[in-house]
Formats: C-alpha cells, sequence, structure tokens
C-alpha cells in the first residue's frame, strides 16, 4: 500500500511544490492531477484495487486543500477523475472487458483542460467518464 501512496500521493505533492518558482513568471498557472472514478466519494469501487483507489482518492482530497492554499499565487488546481481507458492496467484488472476511452483521446481532453480548464475551474474534482 505504501508503494501506491508514494506513487499517487507523495510524489505528485513533491512535484507540485518543486514545480511552484515556475508558475511566477507563467501565463498559464494550473496544475492538473490525474486520478480515477474509484477515488471519488460515490462511485463504484472495485476489489483488489484498495491501495491503488485510496492513494488516488487522497490526490483529490490534496487537489482540493492545495487549491484554497494557492489562490493568492492564482494558481488553480484541479482533480480529473477518469473513468475506465483502456490501457494495461485496465485490461490486467478488468480481463475480456472493453472500454470506450482509448488513451489517446484523454490525452487530447487533458492537454485541452490543462490549457483551458484553469479560466473556469479551480479545486473541482471533474468525473471524464462515457458511463455506458
Amino acid at each position: 500500500m505504501l508503494r501506491h501512496y508514494k506513487i499517487n500521493v507523495f510524489s505528485p505533492f513533491e512535484l507540485i511544490r518543486g514545480s511552484l518558482p515556475f508558475f511566477q513568471t507563467s501565463s498559464v498557472k494550473h496544475i492538473v492531477n490525474i486520478g480515477t472514478m474509484g477515488g471519488v466519494t460515490g462511485t463504484e469501487k472495485f476489489a483488489g484495487l484498495a491501495a491503488y483507489s485510496s492513494g488516488k482518492g487522497a490526490l483529490a482530497i490534496l487537489s482540493e486543500l492545495l487549491a484554497k492554499e494557492m489562490m493568492n499565487e492564482e494558481i488553480s488546481i484541479n482533480y480529473l477523475a477518469l473513468g475506465a481507458v483502456e490501457t494495461d492496467m485496465f485490461k490486467e484488472a478488468f480481463p475480456g472487458e472493453v472500454s470506450q476511452l482509448k488513451p489517446e483521446d484523454i490525452a487530447e481532453y487533458v492537454m485541452h483542460f490543462a490549457t483551458y480548464g484553469w479560466k473556469y475551474m479551480n479545486g473541482q474534482i471533474i468525473p471524464v467518464s462515457l458511463n455506458r
């Protein structure tokens, strides 16, 4: 479990902290944390993903809190809670299942959101799922 928390909570925290000086001269001040729907309250949970999903849940709350703490620096922080994306991890966790979300589609969405989402949102947990 500690490994998942190091990857999904402590590493993003350290990356954010280390990147703060770069935001002083940047015109776009937006941090986008990537999570999972499994880390959001009220969504379906799956056996075997406790460490991963709870770590991503901690990242979601961290995103909300840091957004409040960084308001004076005008840095926006949001959390994209991705649904099932057709990745190796998805295939391993759900053998035989097929996701309608493709990695290239999610990459395009994340790029657009990172570039423009800060104009409209801060401190938000945003579900990104077709839910079909």
